[in-house]
């Protein structure tokens, strides 16, 4: 079953909860609990890490201007992107009430009134270029059009590493909302020859989650 975090609405009260839920997924033995590695809380701990400075420039009123203000914005919805992408990556069945309780987890559908969808979307590469690719995305339930499920949006998730890594061994991040059919990735000359997976799901106006996709990789050139 799929889960998803119910965040609080009010920006002091998001600061606080990442406080609680950002140690909390990066304890050793709530890691070994999920079966997950410790690599797997580094985005969102990289992030926290930025978004700790600029809360206090938020905060301080002889501080505060647009661009903190914006940037502080641009954090809040990058950590819950990847705080949600990490919850829905828990077995259900490993799922104790403490992590209901201290990470506001709910259910898929509940609370919600267009529930999320029970498949994932298709991914492809469409195209390569030097330092780029092209990735393409499509519902398999309406193959003939871009169109993607009613009232949901996509996560898109990479990651770059050795070739030839299982699924268990793939750590992803660096997800990003896409509002597209197609989205261009761009690389650096030192990733050159290194293997970039990709993967994708659906989530709903209330960031509850679907199944995610196949894993597609391809050889950086």
């Amino acid at each position: 079953m799929t889960h998803s975090i119910n965040f609080p609405k009010r920006i002091h009260e998001v600061s606080d909860f990442f406080d609680n839920a950002i140690p909390y997924v990066s304890d050793p033995i709530n890691l070994t609990k999920w079966g997950f590695l410790p690599a797997k809380v580094k985005p969102v701990n990289d992030l926290k890490d930025l978004f700790d400075p600029n809360r206090e420039k938020y905060l301080d009123p002889r501080q505060k201007t647009i661009f903190v203000t914006k940037d502080n914005n641009k954090f809040i919805v990058e950590i819950k992107v990847e705080l949600n992408t990490f919850v829905a990556d828990i077995p259900n069945s490993k799922v104790t009430d403490d992590d209901r309780r201290i990470l506001r987890i709910i259910e898929k559908g509940k609370g919600s009134r267009i529930p999320i969808v029970t498949y994932g979307p298709k991914i492809g590469i469409a195209s390569t270029a030097y330092l780029q690719m092209t990735i393409e995305f499509a519902n398999p339930t309406t193959p003939g059009t871009k169109a993607m499920p009613y009232g949901h949006g996509l996560i898109f998730e990479n990651f770059i590493g050795e070739p030839g890594l299982a699924d268990a061994d793939i750590v992803f991040g660096n997800a990003v909302n896409v509002s597209r059919a197609k989205v261009i990735i761009p690389f650096t000359t030192v990733e050159v020859g290194k293997t970039c997976y990709m993967r994708c799901r659906y989530e709903n106006r209330h960031h509850e989650r679907g199944p995610a996709s196949i894993i597609i990789s391809k050889v950086i050139a």
